[in-house]
């Protein structure tokens, strides 16, 4: 046995089942592994944004073994780790099927778990059968014993310390100046200082955390770190209160005199503004004096005093649910740690009952339009219908040839507007034809009827967008024409190109005409003296 945990206590039982059931919500897999001194039971969702963290603490445990020198089947779950004072510590993990999990250690009907046992063989002597597998053993009240034996993948654990980056941050930002105030802190937060500093020591992946201490004068925006610390009671009536099956989100929001938790889903619209789902909200507002701590972070450069400072973040609603819904239902009055930094920061919650620590940790929203400290912007408010309108009028009326005819026209050509007025009444017959020549853009003179040839219709889009289209007769286009030598010479040569069409249109025709008298001539004739295939020769008449 490589790996060997009993757990005896009813009020254990419901905890390890609880923790099983929240963490199987985040997603089908979950994670274990196991430390001479704690087993860390986690899971993230799909999506990266949410992470739940159980570390079942060794005194959890009425018995507890590890023995990873014995390790033989599944290695790839065997790893070491060093911390900051280069001590080695042995690790194993692995993945399971966490559906599967939540519902074996389900409570039985009309019956009480007595014990629950958890191992892992995967020794010398493991068989074969027994190889990488996790025994389960449940005995109960009536004298059942149930095992079962899930399949489990040894895989390599990776830490996400940020439980330590932000206790971390803390201790630099609120512990290093308190020992320069003058005023005496509280001592329950001194001993909140304390048990951090000696997690932070004791960590096996203490490793990669930077040791050096900042003050306050070196303090810059990206150092900003909040802290609450309240009763889960408080977190538990905002939950009870609101309709957090119909919310998507939850808001937080903390100043130096209240506290305020506000559950929102986001309308939903089309683009005709027409309401595809109403938004609703609902918030709870408590003093800062119902808290135990809070520590907010402030900068010396805020213009606005005409409002206390307040920080605002956003996260999920229904992973923050789970997660205070399970640690209130151990019935005791305890209190929760929460961490949080600006917008887009994740937010880290923590609940340590001594002989377990449950974690969760959230992506919050990121606000697009925070205005740094400091510096004003002027708010400009756009009509969204105004701008419908803009886009619409902004888009002029386009000539199917104004591609083929590209004009090059001066900057005086360009200052002035392309959209000529129109007249309100339509003018005479009589109207002057130079005049009328000036306005329509005709290239040359009317010729006479009896030379007009019928155009082709402007409405066709040549198949080669860059040839540019020449006609030997009236042609109507937009922009400037080509200069003069270039349209004669594109005349000339569709001129030419129709006489070489005309003549070789008539040769095929003689050629054609020639071919059907051969086939006349070639034919024989049947006369009126003939009388069939048998008799060839004329027939004799009377007087030969």
């Amino acid at each position: 046995m490589i790996f060997k945990a009993n757990i005896i206590k009813a009020d254990n039982h419901s905890v390890w089942r609880r923790a099983i059931q929240m963490l199987s919500t985040l997603h089908e897999d979950i994670k274990l592994t196991i430390t001479n001194n704690e087993l860390i039971v986690w899971s993230m969702n799909c999506a990266d944004t949410s992470m739940s963290q159980i570390r079942f603490k060794r005194n959890f445990f009425d018995e507890y073994e590890f023995h990873p020198e014995n390790t033989v089947f599944g290695e790839d779950g065997l790893q070491q780790v060093e911390d900051r004072a280069l001590v080695v510590h042995k690790l194993y993990s692995f993945k399971t099927n966490g559906k599967h999990l939540s519902v074996l250690f389900r409570k039985p009907e009309n019956d009480s778990i007595k014990s629950l046992g958890l191992a892992i063989h995967n020794g010398a002597a493991c068989p074969e059968s027994l190889a990488n597998k996790l025994q389960i053993t449940i005995h109960t009240e009536n004298l059942m014993v149930k095992e079962y034996v899930p399949h489990i993948v040894p895989i390599k654990y990776d830490p996400i310390v940020i439980n330590l980056r932000y206790k971390k941050r803390f201790l630099e930002v609120y512990g290093s100046s308190s020992e320069t105030q003058e005023e005496q802190l509280d001592p329950r937060l001194l001993e909140i200082f304390r048990k951090f500093d000696r997690e932070l020591s004791d960590s096996y992946f203490n490793n990669d955390i930077v040791s050096n201490t900042k003050r306050s004068r070196d303090l810059v925006p990206e150092d900003e770190i909040n802290y609450l610390c309240c009763s889960i009671q408080l977190l538990k009536n905002f939950i009870d209160s609101c309709n957090t099956g119909a919310t998507e989100e939850i808001k937080l929001e903390v100043s130096l005199t209240k506290l305020c938790l506000t559950a929102f889903t986001r309308g939903v619209y089309n683009k005709n503004n027409d309401i595809l789902r109403n938004a609703m909200r609902a918030s709870n507002t408590v003093g800062t004096s119902d808290l135990e701590h809070y520590c907010l972070f402030t900068t010396t450069g805020d213009d606005d005093q005409r409002r206390p400072p307040s920080k605002v973040v956003s996260f999920g609603m229904k992973d923050f649910r789970s997660f205070i819904n399970t640690v209130a239902s151990w019935k005791n009055d305890q209190e929760i740690h929460m961490w949080f930094c600006r917008p887009g920061d994740p937010v880290f919650l923590e609940l340590d009952k001594g002989d377990l620590c449950l974690e969760l940790v959230q992506v919050t929203s990121s606000n697009e339009n925070l205005v740094p400290p400091g510096n004003k912007i002027k708010a400009q408010a756009n009509s969204p219908l105004k701008d419908i309108v803009s886009v619409k009028l902004g888009s002029p009326r386009k000539s199917p040839l104004k591609g083929f005819t590209p004009s090059k026209k001066s900057a005086s050509d360009e200052a002035t507007s392309p959209l000529k007025p129109k007249t309100l009444f339509v003018k005479e017959k009589s109207f002057d034809a130079d005049q009328q020549r000036w306005k329509n853009p005709v290239r040359g003179k009317r010729p006479p009827e009896s030379q007009e040839e019928t155009p082709k219709s402007l409405h066709q889009v040549p198949s080669e967008p860059s040839f540019k289209v020449q006609r030997t007769q009236t042609t109507i286009e937009w922009g400037q024409s080509a200069p003069e030598p270039a349209k004669n010479a594109a005349a000339s040569a569709l001129d030419q190109r129709d006489i070489l069409k005309q003549e070789k249109r008539r040769f095929l025709e003689n050629i054609r005409n020639e071919q059907e008298k051969d086939i006349e001539k070639n034919e024989p004739t049947q006369g009126v003296d003939e009388f069939g295939p048998t008799q060839i020769d004329k027939p004799k008449g009377l007087f030969d």
